[in-house]
């Protein structure tokens, strides 16, 4: 929406509860373009998301900025590194050749032997060290985003859309709260309740919610200064010495519940490489709904309909692919073409006969 003002469009935003209190608020801030990007079989293509991740992240501070020119005001970002650990013997390998593929393309990654590793004190054989991947406040970022966008665009909270209308192959508005509201562009943004809202016309994409669970602790002195992660779970730093603690990734459907089963086998997760967590007091817990797409790709860009465009199944990146997301729906929008590195996102591919 800010990028579409921003380059002339008149922009409405609808949102069916306060706009970023899903998803976008409920998931860490974590800016992994290379942390958790594996590398390819041999013989194989690489993950796409790599490329994707790396143009996004560099998009970051620019991004912020936009931000910041309309609201005065920027959120906490850090960009100190990020370590993957590898708890076990039959993590190792992988994670060596992670490093040795990403030395090869020329981006910064470093395998560090346990003896190295700051703040680990639990099991952990080594690490890989991705020193310019970081981490957004992204519950501080979603309140100056939405004020910065309210600036140039219209927001309206509390609003859910019932239905993309179409006619004749194309989108000319949407349903919302027993009115319609002509539009000549649509933009489907609405995270793991996407599919729900695809038209007659459009080919299932297989969006799905994924629940993941957080808690936010209070560490003080032994927060560590960059997030760690080793298999299912992870620690992200937060301001004034606390930190988050993630995450499970559940098929439980909409249910928004925060089972306390789910938070042990997290806390007991972390404790495994960082004993001094067991000592964190916990301030709170929550659940968020990843959207998952049926090929665990997002969905960007323009579909069947013409008029309607889509940025979801963002599933575990969503923070990270937010600024290349609204480039290249800006870029399609108001110049009528998506670059070709966002290919392997299109919509089309789920069409029936798209090979």
């Amino acid at each position: 929406a800010l990028r579409l003002a921003q380059g002339g469009a008149q922009v409405t935003v609808l949102d069916r509860d306060a706009p970023g209190a899903a998803c976008s608020t409920a998931g860490a801030g974590l800016l992994m373009a290379q942390t958790e990007t594996p590398a390819p079989a041999p013989g194989g293509s690489p993950d796409p998301l790599l490329a994707a991740g790396l143009a996004s992240r560099s998009r970051y501070p620019e991004f912020l900025e936009a931000v910041a020119e309309q609201t005065g005001e920027r959120p906490a970002l850090e960009f100190r590194g990020a370590f993957s650990l590898a708890l076990h013997a039959e993590a190792l390998e992988p994670l060596a050749c992670r490093v040795a593929w990403q030395v090869s393309l020329g981006l910064s990654a470093e395998l560090v032997p346990h003896a190295a590793l700051p703040t680990v004190s639990g099991e952990a054989l080594a690490a890989g060290y991705f020193p310019d991947d970081g981490w957004v406040d992204n519950q501080a970022l979603l309140p100056f985003l939405v004020r910065a966008v309210e600036r140039v665009a219209t927001v309206t909270a509390h609003t859910e859309v019932t239905a993309v209308r179409v006619e004749n192959g194309r989108v000319f508005g949407v349903e919302c709260g027993g009115t319609f509201l002509p539009a000549g562009q649509v933009v489907l943004a609405a995270g793991a309740w996407s599919e729900a809202l695809l038209p007659k016309g459009c080919a299932s994409q297989g969006v799905r919610p994924a629940r993941g669970q957080l808690l936010l602790m209070e560490a003080g002195d032994s927060a560590p200064p960059y997030p760690l992660i080793a298999g299912d779970y992870y620690v992200v730093p937060r301001p004034r010495g606390r930190v988050l603690l993630g995450a499970t990734v559940e098929d439980a459907g909409f249910d928004v519940s925060v089972p306390e089963t789910n938070l042990e086998r997290i806390r007991d997760g972390v404790a495994a490489f960082l004993p001094a967590s067991r000592n964190w007091k916990q301030v709170a817990a929550w659940s968020g709904l990843r959207p998952r797409s049926a090929d665990d790709l997002p969905v960007i860009g323009p579909g069947a309909v013409a008029g309607l465009w889509h940025a979801g199944g963002h599933f575990r990146n969503g923070i990270l692919l937010a600024p290349l997301t609204a480039a290249w729906l800006a870029a399609g929008i108001l110049e009528g073409g998506m670059p070709p590195e966002a290919e392997p996102f299109s919509p089309r591919r789920f069409h029936p006969g798209k090979l």
